[in-house]
């Protein structure tokens, strides 16, 4: 028998990490909402290591490795980390792992064969046989996975009418040959485009950027002038969507006059975009074809595959059949869509509707994936609620268990009373701190759940507000 030891010296020995007292900490509630697949694995070392080798508590103890740790692991997690004993028990509650007389006597003889001979070696005994599962539930606590996961493609093609753009770009590229001069329903055919561009200008979030280009605005449309002609694309608004008093006084002096350099013009385009601009929508109306030589295919192509890619969209204003072709040609080449407009009413309809269809689209997707992150965030807490209680249950059952073997030793004669009380007191200050690690930590892990899935929601939302080409892009883009 072991007799004149102080058990206080439980308290100082590393692998406790104990607080003192030997009441039952009260559950402490946490808000709920499976355990998330651990980066790297537990092993199982083939034999005590290090200090534990000769560490009386720790001896008979297997220790288990916890690899690639994202992190430096505390005292208290280090001395859970050994495979449970042959008595451990895990279940809902504590009372359903209550050892049975036969047990508690398998388990007091069990540590008696280990020939104990120190105090600290029969506290050692016994916790080899009733050690808790705890390595699984401290993998999972300190791997703890907070993210929501890969959402669903994005279809990247829109706006909300009431959010900054931030930085994506409208680049408006419009036709001033000579032929825009020509009668349209309600006046020229420039007159109608000035005011549906400024029209859709106008429903765009402020803050939204926008250039215009105009081209085959200067020289004329006879052979004198085409040389003149051919060489003209010339930016003449740069700007945010709400500058609009600015952006009609650009339309208003624009006249058009010479002829159409379009591969020029879509080609110049690339320099209108900002360079902190992470997407862009060049919109190109024209009533007609190339008229200086140019390939506008080429350029439109060459233009779509620079760092932003953006996207190239044809508007064919009151153009016939075999120019609509070509034009759509040019449009396919730029990975974005041909639109012919045979009035000014339907070049506007074509703006309001090409509005309305970026913002339906990200409004479903944002919705969707709002959805799903809120989904996986409340998985997320009933995760780290699950593991919290495990470890809270599994010191429980530890503690109850190991005083009960005590108890047992002591009633077979195998040790006194006092230590007895010492084995008794040891497992009594171990379990507090681990019982208040798994609520801690299960409350840290909800609250960072909880932060993350609104940072990736705030996140969808942002995305739905700024990026949006790529919904003009085929999916085998």
């Amino acid at each position: 028998m072991v007799r004149g030891m102080a058990s206080v010296l439980a308290c100082a020995l590393v692998l406790t990490g104990c607080t003192g007292g030997g009441q039952e900490p009260a559950p402490h509630e946490v808000a709920a909402v499976s355990a998330p697949p651990a980066d790297a694995g537990a092993t199982t070392t083939g034999a005590p290591q290090g200090d534990a080798a000769g560490d009386p508590l720790t001896r008979w103890l297997t220790p288990v490795e916890l690899t690639d740790s994202p992190r430096a692991l505390t005292a208290l997690e280090r001395s859970m980390l050994f495979e449970p004993g042959p008595f451990a028990k895990r279940a809902a509650t504590p009372a359903e792992a209550l050892l049975s007389d036969a047990e508690r006597e398998q388990a007091a003889a069990a540590a008696a064969a280990l020939e104990p001979q120190t105090e600290e070696e029969w506290i050692g005994a016994v916790l080899a046989q009733v050690h808790g599962a705890y390595a699984d539930d401290v993998r999972d606590t300190v791997f703890f996975d907070t993210s929501t996961g890969d959402g669903s493609a994005a279809p990247t093609s829109g706006l909300s009418p009431v959010q900054d753009v931030g930085t994506n770009h409208y680049a408006l590229v419009l036709d001033a040959s000579g032929s825009m001069a020509a009668a349209g329903s309600t006046g020229t055919r420039m007159e109608e485009a000035k005011t549906s561009i400024e029209r859709f200008v106008q429903q765009l979030p402020d803050g939204s950027s926008i250039s215009l280009r105009i081209y085959g605005h200067e020289g004329s449309n006879d052979e004198e002038g085409k040389e003149e002609s051919c060489a003209s694309s010339e930016v003449v608004f740069e700007g945010e969507s709400s500058d609009r008093a600015r952006l009609t006084r650009a339309l208003s002096g624009v006249v058009p006059v010479g002829y159409t350099p379009l591969a020029t013009a879509i080609g110049d385009a690339r320099a209108d975009i900002p360079a902190e601009a992470t997407d862009s929508i060049v919109y190109v109306v024209t009533d007609g074809l190339e008229t200086c030589g140019g390939d506008p295919v080429a350029a439109a192509r060459a233009l779509a595959g620079t760092e932003v890619r953006p996207v190239v969209n044809v508007i064919g204003f009151r153009t016939g059949d075999a120019d609509q072709a070509a034009l759509a040609a040019i449009a396919g080449a730029g990975g974005g869509e041909f639109t012919a407009a045979g009035s000014g009413a339907e070049l506007e309809a074509y703006w309001a509707e090409e509005r309305r269809r970026l913002e339906a689209a990200w409004a479903a997707w944002r919705q969707e994936e709002a959805s799903r992150i809120t989904e996986v965030g409340e998985d997320n807490k009933i995760s780290a609620n699950v593991i919290g209680e495990r470890i809270k249950t599994t010191s429980t059952v530890e503690s109850q268990a190991g005083k009960d073997v005590a108890r047992q030793l002591e009633t077979e004669g195998l040790i006194d009373a006092e230590t007895s009380s010492a084995i008794w007191s040891w497992f009594d200050d171990r379990s507090t701190p681990i019982w208040n690690y798994g609520n801690d930590t299960a409350s840290e892990n909800w609250v960072a759940s909880d932060d993350q899935a609104d940072a990736d929601r705030a996140a969808v939302y942002e995305q739905a507000d700024r990026s949006w080409s790529e919904y003009y892009r085929g999916e085998d883009d």
